[in-house]
């Protein structure tokens, strides 16, 4: 029995219909989005890594601004209600300020690296491959 090949949603790659990613690109295949829910954070964080290290699309930036930038406002606008009036108790105080901070910290970290990402120059492609290796891989 001959292996099944299926086309990668991500890259266009040749890959296995066993893969639950792509070997090239790491894009999750329609078996793991759609079938396992418990895959779905996973395959959300490589969505964003791909948006955040490779696409220069001006629609990712569009869509990622509309993403996170009301995470960025909410943030600012907890840690301003807590400074100026208070929320409750000092315990609840402290709750509100520290998850506005975290969503600034999330939000304004991808939105940096996403708009820087799209308004840097294009790398030559021995950098971006270098760049795009993993970790385990040794060099060539």
């Amino acid at each position: 029995m001959s292996e099944q090949i299926a086309i990668c949603p991500g890259c266009g790659a040749d890959i296995s219909t066993l893969e639950k990613y792509c070997p090239k690109c790491g894009a999750p295949t329609e078996n793991v989005s759609n079938l396992d829910p418990a895959s779905l954070p996973e395959a959300e964080g490589r969505a964003f890594q791909r948006a955040v290290s490779a696409p220069r699309k001006p629609i990712v930036v569009i869509c990622v601004w509309l993403l996170f930038f009301p995470i960025l406002v909410i943030g600012v606008m907890m840690i301003v209600q807590v400074v100026r009036d208070g929320v409750g108790t000092g315990a609840q105080n402290l709750i509100f300020f520290w998850m506005g901070v975290g969503g600034i910290v999330l939000a304004g970290n991808i939105l940096y690296r996403v708009t820087s990402n799209y308004f840097r120059p294009p790398e030559t492609e021995g950098v971006s491959a270098r760049r795009g290796r993993r970790r385990h891989e040794p060099a060539d």
